[in-house]
């Protein structure tokens, strides 16, 4: 199992930022995720609260993430 104390979203540009899921996180300016023992994720349907788990999920390597983007690595 793989405990996360943070995680922070690339901030390098994308070539083409339409392309899901970069438009979700596009120009939000999040700070980095802090993990407690226990972190909700929590905001309206549509947010990207999923694409986000997908997002961790795939860069920690865990089995069953989406991929989006043909392919591309969007992390």
């Amino acid at each position: 199992m793989v405990y996360l104390s943070s995680f922070a979203l690339s901030t390098e540009e994308m070539k083409n930022p339409n392309i899901y899921p970069y438009c979700v996180f596009e120009n939000k300016g999040y700070d980095p995720l802090v993990f407690t023992p226990i972190t909700i994720l929590y905001g309206d349907n549509g947010c990207g609260k999923s694409s986000l788990l997908n997002i961790i999920a795939q860069k920690i390597g865990a089995k069953g993430f989406e991929t989006y983007a043909y392919g591309q690595r969007y992390i």
